[in-house]
């Protein structure tokens, strides 16, 4: 005997609803990550932070590099996996309702970000080390120019002259102009009457004058050794001088 012709809509509309009612729970169930991670030599990392977007609880991998991340709501989310001192890494992935994706992830190290760093070195002249320049300026008397300092006086053109205006215990005599140049020692006995104290002058070791001090280009020379007075000046060098002694040093290529 058949139903009653009422009662099937009604068996229908029941079947629909548990048909609806077994999707919904399907498409509501939550999925899940599984993750390991290793270096580039395979080595698993552990201590590795996972972040999946919708998902509450993050997941950190175990001494063996293994994590899980569950739950996470179904859908397109975003995967970060993150160590210090390796490069973050982020994945896009699809989620269905209650699956489960395991992926394998290598991690690539970060460049280290160092500090600047500036090295610096003195420029080394052989011949002035076999003619004792390094060591008399190691000595602290006298005043020492080297090839960095002369080169100022190259800026400022055609003379060493400038290169005594302000060095100590010595001077330029009014008047000095252009090659022109006459340097003047303040400590000499001279310097306190009304006679100039012009220091002694020797260019790469041999006696010379304030002449030929004044026409030699600047670009000419490698170093300078200033002694104001006797009791500094090296007895190599006039150290008799009561004026001083000037020691130039000329380039050699």
């Amino acid at each position: 005997m058949r139903p009653p012709i009422s009662v099937i809509p009604r068996l229908l509309l029941a079947a629909l609803a548990l048909l609806f009612a077994g999707q919904a729970q399907a498409q509501g169930r939550p999925a899940r990550l599984d993750v390991v991670v290793a270096d580039s030599l395979q080595r698993p990392v552990p201590g590795t932070r996972i972040v999946v977007s919708g998902s509450p609880v993050p997941g950190t991998t175990d001494s063996a590099g293994n994590a899980t991340v569950q739950p996470i709501t179904p859908g397109s989310r975003l995967v970060s996996i993150r160590h210090p001192g390796f490069r973050e890494e982020r994945a896009l992935l699809d989620f269905a309702p209650g699956a489960t994706i395991a992926i394998r992830v290598v991690l690539t190290p970060e460049p280290l970000a160092l500090d600047t760093v500036v090295a610096t070195a003195e420029r080394f002249v052989l011949r002035l080390h076999q003619n004792g320049f390094y060591k008399r300026r190691q000595q602290g008397l006298g005043r020492f120019l080297d090839r960095q300092d002369v080169a100022r006086a190259e800026r400022i053109g055609g003379s060493l002259c400038p290169l005594f205006y302000r060095l100590p215990g010595f001077s330029v005599a009014a008047g000095s102009v252009g090659t022109r140049c006459v340097v003047q020692s303040r400590r000499g006995p001279d310097s306190l009457g009304s006679g100039a104290c012009q220091p002694a002058v020797y260019i790469d070791g041999m006696p010379a004058d304030m002449d030929q001090l004044a026409m030699l280009p600047p670009e000419h020379v490698e170093a300078i050794e200033a002694y104001a007075g006797a009791a500094e000046a090296p007895t190599e060098y006039g150290g008799s001088s009561g004026c001083g002694v000037i020691v130039i040093w000329l380039r050699r290529s």
